[in-house]
């Protein structure tokens, strides 16, 4: 290929045409200008952002136990799933983000949140009938 955008027709009603390369913004208006071409993070800072809005968005959607920890600054904790940090994991993203000039309480404040849905419910203890 030459690298041309190409529209493909799918043939299924409704569906309109794909664009392909489909890394290239499919369905959204493309223009000569590089800077709205979509790319990968390179900065740190782009990293930990992404990292963070992954996170928020696993967190509304039931549990971000299973996000990933970036390798960003993070080389013990890289590659590990948020769940399964523990509070001085945690706090070690925290200066992270700090040094990135984010909130570090964000991230902490997420964890736990992800710790109390882990947790079963606490158990009901039986109510005492009182004896007449």
């Amino acid at each position: 290929m030459d690298g041309a955008v190409r529209h493909i027709d799918s043939g299924r009603p409704g569906t309109g045409a794909l664009t392909w390369p489909p890394l290239l913004g499919a369905g959204t208006h493309m223009t000569s200008d590089p800077s709205h071409e979509l790319t990968p993070p390179t900065r740190p800072e782009d990293v930990w952002d992404k990292f963070i809005d992954a996170l928020d968005r696993a967190g509304q959607a039931g549990g971000a136990q299973g996000v990933c920890v970036p390798a960003v600054a993070t080389g013990t904790l890289a590659g590990r799933a948020f769940g399964t940090l523990t509070r001085d994991d945690v706090r070690q993203l925290a200066r992270v983000a700090q040094a990135f000039g984010r909130r570090g309480e964000t991230v902490i404040t997420i964890w736990e949140d992800t710790q109390r849905r882990l947790k079963p419910p606490p158990k009901r203890r039986p109510q005492r009938i009182p004896r007449s």
